[in-house]
């Protein structure tokens, strides 16, 4: 799918997005790692804004959704852009960037996260990026690898569960990592996270994963 590039006020919502019939996984690996053809499956980049991904069901890709594509504020002038919204979408088995995000106020709410094989981390919090992570359900994951750092210094996380648990997931993320990330927000409430109704062919259905 193309990028929502210096686009402002999109919303993406209902769909069903992976690799087609042309997976990474199918091709070969040179030089002992293995050969990609694809790249983000949904970026939203060169200061795009007020952009909603909501009830989509991204699956069996890497690099997912990239928030944001230099540390340069110069250069697309993006430190007061980057306002987006993923809520109620499953992200099923995918590497990376769910999301990965620079400079965004991006708040990552009610989504269910399902782990795989050549999951590195799900959302990755970048240079100057503010994000509100919460109600967020991660199951076949490892809680230290829910986040990862880059060049970012601070997320609040709240009310995530992992495998069914209450967990702070920047906690967990220090407690393995010599990259420190300060929060404001821990783990209170217990939820459920169903699996249905997210993607192209489940417009009218309410129960795609989220937590009540």
């Amino acid at each position: 799918m193309a990028p929502a590039s210096t686009t402002t006020h999109v919303w993406i919502d209902h769909n069903t997005l992976n690799d087609g019939d042309n997976p990474d996984s199918g091709q070969p690996r040179y030089f002992g790692r293995p050969y990609q053809v694809h790249d983000g499956l949904l970026d939203i980049v060169r200061g795009s804004n007020f952009v909603t991904l909501s009830w989509n069901h991204l699956s069996g890709h890497d690099k997912v959704t990239l928030i944001g594509n230099t540390d340069n504020p110069d250069r697309y002038g993006e430190q007061d852009k980057l306002k987006v919204t993923l809520h109620h979408n499953h992200f099923d088995r995918l590497g990376q960037r769910a999301p990965r995000v620079r400079f965004g106020q991006v708040h990552v709410y009610n989504n269910y996260y399902r782990g795989g094989d050549g999951h590195g981390y799900s959302i990755g919090v970048g240079f100057g990026s503010q994000v509100y992570a919460d109600g967020n359900a991660f199951d076949g994951i490892e809680a230290a690898k829910v986040l990862t750092v880059f060049n970012g210094t601070a997320i609040t996380a709240r009310d995530n569960l992992v495998d069914g648990v209450p967990v702070d997931v920047v906690a967990a993320y220090n407690a393995a990592s010599t990259t420190r990330l300060r929060s404001s927000g821990g783990s209170q409430r217990v939820a459920a996270a169903p699996e249905g109704g997210c993607g192209a062919a489940t417009l009218s259905a309410p129960t795609c994963p989220f937590l009540a």
